[in-house]
Order: structure tokens, then sequence, then C-alpha cells
């Protein structure tokens, strides 16, 4: 038996004209409130403690998961939650609040950071685990899974191109056979009460947060939020306060559009829509299908979770990991580099969310093929400047984040973009004459946390990063081979884990440099990156005796993130 607490707390978090998190426009913006939910599970026994806090947002920034400890270390010592035992993730709805990271880059769209947003959020967490640790009563805890049969119209492989790529797919993808290139697997655990009674139940399942288009302007929760509504209702009479969580899973290249719409009148949209014309509906209908698929799992037969709790955190500098050659092909020497973001990024998603218009990308790439030729015969080849375009391979660099370089300016405020196209464009110049230029600023996160959770023969995988559909097997793989000596028979992967940094995708997808690709940012090799980091954290995790080199985490201070505020009014 466990001590099981479990909660769901309901939040609008509002601001007129303040743009959305995930699709980066500044045109994406509120216009219409909606109500959000965060819900925790609190997991206890005498082994040890966990709390799984699953938030209705784009991605968690560290400066939440930082608040938030910060909160329970001064107001609530006696929890005994720290960041080793609290995992902190959001269900990446595109259609939720933005403006509240503490690396600049992610706030450039809202434009700035908003304090109001911030503790907001941050009030909510709160008391969603104060609410969970509240309400602990004894209960069984069990593991379900199960595949989505072909015909549910619920998942779909958004970068053929890249997935095509990997020699390790059952077989290659037709744009009628793009359902057949996801991971159709929902993983789920059941949270029973010891008088039988239904209290709550976590899923994760890897489709992408975006049934809803970057045209739409109200808060919600999108397909995800849909499914967690419906299963909550299902449970109303048994259980009025039963939590259902639907947490991401490996979605990086998944989508759930699948209908192909020319509309030259939506460019911006995309011309990639779900089951129906309707987003609202196509949402509804996604959600519906998850849920239908959780209510199976909960309705079979589970296997039984037992044993000990234990829980690690490991920060990590992602600019220079020296990764396993037998996660690299026998490749020795590879490594990770400082953060870029490539043209591909900027290009945007098709099936989700294109970026910039599409006449610029050819220019952007000419001018960015200069610029490297141009470094190299000025650096000398200079070890730094051979150490980034090793790292970052066949990428387009279009912004360096770390070295606070775009399209090769470094004085920001200089830049050849022209503010009208995007106002994320003037933010980014306004921060760079305000701030950027008067001292060193990362753009995005540079240290980052990696976590592991092992209940009795279960364990949980958590990242900061998106992670697509071949590469999230190739790590679940790679995770399960290093723990099966310690019995661990399952591994759920979770991302958008306690802070946010891109994507990881496959060498072989990187080379293509769709969207993901280009949004790997730091450099070709960051899968192999992932796995020989989560060997050393396994190894740690059963061997007392293994020690990890912990990094310094960002001293995040709500002073610095109010330098550059919220300005559209």
């Amino acid at each position: 038996m466990f001590l099981v607490g479990v909660s769901k707390i309901k939040f609008s978090p509002f601001l007129p004209n303040s743009a959305m998190l995930g699709y980066g426009l500044s045109s994406h913006i509120m216009k219409k409130p909606g109500t959000l939910f965060i819900r925790a599970i609190w997991i206890e026994n005498d082994s040890g403690k966990c709390c799984i806090v699953v938030c209705e947002l784009g991605f968690i920034t560290l400066s939440i998961q930082q608040g938030v400890l910060n909160r329970l270390k001064s107001d609530y010592p006696h929890f005994q939650l720290n960041e080793h035992n609290l995992m902190i993730t959001a269900q990446h709805t595109h259609s939720g609040p933005s403006g509240y990271s503490y690396y600049p880059l992610y706030n450039f769209p809202t434009p700035g950071f908003s304090e109001k947003i911030y503790k907001e959020i941050l009030e909510a967490i709160i008391k969603a685990i104060v609410a969970a640790e509240g309400n602990k009563k004894e209960a069984q805890i069990s593991y379900h899974q199960g595949e989505f049969e072909l015909e549910k119209e619920v998942a779909f492989q958004r970068s053929m191109h890249a997935y095509n790529a990997n020699p390790d797919i059952p077989e290659p993808l037709t744009l009628q056979t793009l359902h057949k290139g996801v991971n159709r697997q929902m993983q789920l655990l059941n949270f029973t009460g010891k008088d039988g009674k239904p209290l709550a139940s976590i899923n994760w399942f890897g489709v992408h947060t975006t049934s809803l288009a970057n045209d739409l302007h109200e808060i919600n929760a999108d397909n995800k939020g849909y499914a967690a509504r419906f299963l909550e209702q299902h449970f109303e009479q048994i259980n009025p306060d039963y939590v259902g969580v639907f947490a991401q899973g490996i979605c990086g290249d998944v989508s759930p559009r699948f209908r192909y719409k020319k509309n030259i009148f939506k460019w911006q949209r995309g011309y990639w829509y779900g089951k129906y014309d309707d987003d609202y509906k196509s949402a509804e209908y996604n959600g519906r299908l998850q849920y239908e698929k959780a209510l199976d799992l909960l309705a079979s037969s589970g296997v039984a979770v037992n044993g000990n709790i234990k829980c690690k955190i490991w920060w990590v500098d992602f600019t220079d990991v020296k990764c396993n050659p037998k996660y690299t092909n026998g490749v020795e020497g590879a490594s990770t580099g400082p953060a870029c973001m490539g043209l591909a990024f900027f290009r945007g998603a098709l099936f989700d969310g294109p970026g910039i218009p599409g006449f610029l990308v050819p220019i952007a790439r000419k001018w960015i093929e200069q610029v490297k030729r141009k470094e190299l015969r000025e650096s000398g080849n200079s070890p730094e400047v051979i150490h980034k375009y090793k790292t970052q391979g066949v990428k387009h660099i279009f912004f360096e984040t770390h070295a606070g370089r775009v399209l090769g300016f470094e004085k920001l405020d200089k830049l050849i973009v022209l503010s009208f196209i995007d106002e994320s464009v003037r933010a980014l110049k306004m921060y760079y004459q305000k701030i950027a230029s008067k001292r060193k600023v990362l753009y995005t996160p540079k240290v980052l946390p990696l976590q592991l959770f092992m209940i009795g023969d279960l364990a949980i995988a958590a990242f900061p990063f998106e992670i697509t559909v071949i590469a999230g097997k190739r790590l679940t793989q790679s995770i399960k081979e290093k723990l099966a000596h310690c019995g661990i028979r399952e591994v759920i992967l979770a991302p958008y884990a306690n802070g946010y940094s891109g994507y990881i995708t496959t060498f072989e997808e990187y080379q293509v440099q769709m969207y993901e690709g280009g949004h790997t940012v730091f450099g070709q090799w960051s899968l192999a990156a992932l796995q020989t980091l989560f060997d050393s954290l396994c190894e740690a995790m059963t061997n007392d005796n293994y020690i990890l080199k912990q990094a310094a985490p960002p001293k995040v201070t709500l002073e610095e993130m109010n330098e550059f505020p919220f300005y559209r009014k």
C-alpha cells in the first residue's frame, strides 16, 4: 500500500493582447479567457515520497521550477519535497499563457515577461501540491498499457522525410500511412483507494496539443484538456473528486492534424486540419479518443506496482557532453555544443504552424552560408568555431542563443530583419538595446535538469525537451537496458519536465533538418548525449558510490525577469 494524495486546481491566467506560448507568434494573442487546470499526484510509502504535477501549459520553465522549490522550502519545509522528488511537467497546449520564462527568447512573442502570469502559475502549482498532500489516503497503484487501433485518427507523423531517414523504422511512410509513424502506446498508472474507490489516473501518450491553430485566441487546454474533462466527468458519480491526468508523451514529431485543405487566405494558420474544419470540434474529437483509450485501460487487468520510491535529479551543462560511442554508431569524440537554432526551426512545422514566409527561406539560407564561410576564414579556423560547426553539423545556424548572434550579427539592434515582419523581432532588438548590449545574456538555458523516479519496478525518466518518435524509442530502450539488473520492467518518458530547451531528434533525422532538427539546439549528437547522461543517472540511482557532478542551476530572480516586462497594452 501507498499513501496517495490527488488534487485539481482551476486557474484562469489571462492578460489581454499577450501572446500565447507554443507557436512563437506575437499575433497569436489572448482575446478570450478560459479555464486551465493544474493536477498533482502525491505518492508516498515508508521508503520515500514523490510528487508529479502536470500543468495545462505550453511547457515548464526553469523560473517556474525554481520558484515552486523556493516556496516549498520557505513555507512548507515539513513536506520534505525538493528538486529530487518533485516533477513538474506540462501537457503542452499551444493555447495557454506565455511570458513566464527566465530566458528572454521564450518571452519575445509575448512580448516581455509578465509578473502577473508568472505568479498565477506559481500559486496554482503550490495550491495543487498543498491540496494533494492534504488528502493522502491508503491506495493501490497498478500499471496499464495498450495500443490505439490503427483506424483511430488520433496521431500522425508530421515530419515524414526525417522519420524515413532512420534505419530502425518498421517501414518507410507515405502520405497515406502517416498514422503508422507514431508511438501508438498509452501508458497509465491507476490509483485506487483501499476501499476500491477510484481516486485518479495519469497516462502518457504522445500527440502534440495543437488541434487548435494559431489563428484562435481563446485560452484552452486543447485535446488533452478535453480528454481530462471527459474522464473526470465519467467518474463524477462515483467520486466527484476524481483526477484524470493526461500527461504528454513522445510527441516531438507527432501531430493531431491529418487532413490537407488548401486555403490561400490562411497561409499563416497552415493547411492541415484535424477531423473537422472547426478546430474546437477537432480538439474535442481527439480528446475523446484519448479518453476512450484511458477508459479501456482502466477496465483492463493492470500489473500491481509495489516497492521502494527513489528519486534523483541531475543538473547538467548541455554545451559540452561527451557521448558514449555505443550511441554514435562508433563515432569517437562526438559531443554537444553551445545552443543554436536553425533556419528549419524558424521555417516552422508544416502541419502545426508555419513560421517565416517561404520566400525568405532561400534568401536566409544563402546569407547563413556566407556568414559561415566568412567566420571560418576570419577566425583562422579557431578551435571554438570549428567545434561549433562540427557539433551543429548540417544545420543552417540562424540564432546562436548562447553567443547572442542572429544571422551573424552580434549587435542585434543592427539586425537586417525588419521589425514589421514580426513584433518578436522588435522585442529582440529592444531587449538587446536595454539589456544584452550591456552584459552577457543567455537567451536559452545552458544548464538543465534530468530526473529519474523509480517506483517499485517502474521508472519515469523526465527531461526538459520534446523528443521524436524514434529518438524516444531508442532512449526508452537504453534506459531499460541500464536498469534491467535492478528489476525495472517498464520505463515511461516524461518530456517538458522542470524546464525547456527545444527538441531531441535522432542523428539521422537531424541531417534532414526539418523543424525538429532545427530546434535540436545542442547539435546533431543530442540524443546520444541524452542516452549517455541517463546511463550515468541510472548508475547513480542504483549505486550509492557513483557520484554525479552537479552543474550549478540558474539563480532565478523576479527582479532580473522584470527588467524586460510585458509592454503591449
